[in-house]
């Protein structure tokens, strides 16, 4: 026989309901207390579409709350990496384990920042979402970059340094032999620089080699590199020339530029460049060949009074 319940029952029936209404009523205002003061960006997005976000995330993005809900989620992605973004999304929410992964985002005020994120998918108001933690790291990519530009570039003048020029020249080299073109390396040195360290002492001495750093790179293509082997001494590395007239019209060019003055700190400054080239596959065809032939070029110049340039060539006639 069935037994009916009893008033005491029931009272005590509905006191634990309260209770168990009281309970996830704290669980839901701890997860929210503790979304407000989590240490990252936490979101959550559903159909692509932000549904919630932390005050951090909103720090961080410069967007307000009530902006955020509803606006599609790859808007706040840097065009050029949306794709693999979404990429990632999909695979959290088809739940694989998703490792954090770098991209650039956009704030509010157009600012590119770079994100160190984490995805992971869940269930939300019966619906499958993703819940993302969202770190700022921009500070961190900016020393990593510093670092790498220390190990790769001159730090008087900012440009390549040998590290980097290395790496294009073989580059070069990949790409002059498939498609069958001539590169050129030119080997420039300041003339009688030593006298301008002399006379008017290392610091004009150093403002005149970022000077001709600067003039350098004014008067070479996009693709074309300048570096700064140390001293008085810059490399030029011409790619994908079509034939060797094209390297000695660069040389032609750079010539008639330093032979005008360089003006700064008061001082009015003449010097003109000695410049030694060298041309894939002629002079050689690996790069200390080509360093070589195009330094002994050079001294060519030196010898025959500077202020001019030399194709390298060589059939026993010509020595150092």
């Amino acid at each position: 026989m069935k037994a009916t319940p009893t008033s005491r029952d029931k009272q005590k029936g509905s006191r634990a309901s309260e209770r168990s209404r009281q309970k996830l009523s704290e669980s839901s205002d701890l997860a929210q207390a503790l979304l407000r003061c989590a240490g990252t960006g936490i979101y959550i997005v559903q159909d692509g579409k932000f549904q919630y976000a932390n005050p951090l995330f909103q720090e961080i993005t410069g967007y307000s709350e009530l902006e955020l809900l509803g606006m599609h989620s790859l808007d706040l992605v840097y065009p050029e990496d949306r794709e693999a973004v979404r990429k990632k999304a999909i695979e959290s929410l088809k739940g694989y384990s998703s490792l954090p992964y770098e991209y650039r985002s956009v704030r509010k005020n157009g600012e590119i920042i770079w994100i160190l994120e984490k995805v992971t998918s869940t269930e939300y108001k019966g619906k499958r979402a993703a819940v993302g933690s969202f770190m700022d790291i921009t500070e961190r990519k900016q020393l990593e970059q510093k670092l790498a530009d220390m190990a790769t570039h001159d730090p008087l003048t900012g440009l390549p340094n040998r590290l980097l020029l290395n790496d294009r020249l073989a580059v070069g080299l990949t790409q002059a032999q498939r498609n069958d073109t001539r590169l050129a390396v030119m080997m420039l040195d300041l003339d009688r620089f030593k006298d301008v360290n002399d006379i008017l002492g290392h610091g004009v001495g150093d403002q005149l080699l970022k000077a001709a750093g600067e003039r350098l790179t004014g008067l070479m293509r996009k693709s074309d590199t300048v570096a700064r082997m140390g001293g008085d001494e810059f490399v030029l590395l011409l790619p994908q020339i079509a034939k060797i007239e094209d390297a000695t019209k660069v040389a032609q060019k750079i010539l008639e530029a330093f032979r005008k003055p360089f003006m700064f700190g008061g001082h009015q400054i003449y010097t003109t460049a000695s410049i030694g080239i060298a041309i894939y596959p002629e002079d050689g065809e690996d790069v200390e060949t080509l360093f070589k032939n195009a330094d002994t070029a050079m001294y060519w110049v030196k010898e025959q009074g500077r202020d001019n340039y030399e194709l390298y060539w060589y059939d026993g006639t010509k020595t150092l």
